[in-house]
């Protein structure tokens, strides 16, 4: 993937801050021309354009905005993201994951054998399902699909917890 990483364009709206505005065009073009026309994409240029200028009028941030309960609560956002990040992490989904082979084959009395594949098989669904977010952030919104996804956790770690216990 490294090897491929200079095919990927810069982002216009990052060239754009870097004032190479006839760059951002192209990119946008290179992106967009498909499904939008030559219209649609001078307007989000000159969009992308204002954006970045009235972001360089506000001045510069640093990380320790973050800190800082501000108007758009700054602090409760960041302090948001790094719970979420660290529930994912002591859920103990990263221990049924590195365990399931075992779980599977000394709980639930699978063959050594199909403990594997079914093993193989849910490394290869949670690689597949990692995609789906990309397809419904935008058309469901991050609330709804984080606390639906919460749900469904919740609801498949207590079937796993009747099977394993039993």
């Amino acid at each position: 993937m490294l090897a491929l990483l200079h095919l990927v364009p810069e982002s216009p709206r990052w060239l754009s801050s870097h004032r190479e505005a006839s760059s951002s065009l192209s990119v946008l073009h290179r992106l967009h021309s498909h499904h939008r026309t030559d219209d649609e994409l001078a307007s989000l240029h000159t969009s992308i354009i204002q954006t970045g200028e009235y972001e360089r009028s506000l001045g510069t941030g640093s990380w320790t905005d973050l800190l800082h309960n501000d108007e758009i609560q700054s602090q409760r956002r960041f302090l948001i993201a790094c719970a979420i990040q660290s529930f994912q992490q002591l859920g103990g989904i990263n221990a049924l994951i590195y365990y399931s082979n075992t779980l599977f084959s000394e709980s639930l009395s699978f063959s050594p054998h199909l403990s594997a594949l079914m093993s193989g098989f849910l490394q290869t669904w949670f690689f597949v399902a990692s995609f789906i977010p990309w397809l419904l952030i935008d058309r469901v919104g991050r609330r709804p699909l984080l606390l639906s996804c919460v749900a469904l956790m919740a609801a498949t770690m207590a079937v796993q917890t009747g099977l394993i216990f039993n």
